[in-house]
């Protein structure tokens, strides 16, 4: 585990950025807007598990809690957004643009936790071309294309 574990996405810093100089980015500006460029969707549904083997039985609590912390980390920074819409006298929004590796949903589905994590893009300097392909075409998924048109109608 990493400093990640704590805020992933930089929302909290961001937060805190925000509440140090809030007065006078509400005088200088038309509002803020929080952009998260996420490595995996937010919230995601859980998927069931079916046909465990033995060692998904005894490893599934651990990678669990672990991979959990994502979840708690959103609820944490929509809690702290939500917070600071009460003391930030403008505009807040937000924007979340999603890697989810979409040609591969189907056989994801069917993997439990650890196999999802392995099966994604790495998250190092040096991908494959799959990998790479993943990623570019995850701009043009439904869901980032929504949220790049609420961008630019933000900034407009």
């Amino acid at each position: 585990m990493d400093a990640g574990i704590s805020d992933n996405f930089g929302l909290s810093d961001a937060v805190r950025f925000l509440y140090c100089y809030k007065e006078w980015i509400a005088e200088n500006t038309s509002g803020v807007v929080f952009i998260s460029i996420r490595d995996s969707p937010k919230l995601g549904t859980i998927n069931p598990k079916k046909g465990q083997t033995i060692v998904d039985n005894i490893t599934q609590p651990i990678s669990s809690v672990y991979n959990n912390f994502e979840n708690f980390q959103d609820i944490n920074s929509d809690m702290l957004i939500g917070h600071a819409k009460t003391w930030f006298n403008n505009s807040i929004d937000r924007v979340d643009i999603e890697y989810q590796a979409e040609s591969y949903t189907p056989i994801l589905q069917k993997m439990d936790s650890i196999r999802q994590n392995n099966a994604r893009a790495s998250l190092s300097w040096r991908l494959t071309t799959r990998e790479k392909q993943s990623i570019e075409s995850a701009i043009n998924s439904p869901v980032n294309q929504q949220e790049i048109r609420k961008l630019k109608k933000l900034i407009e």
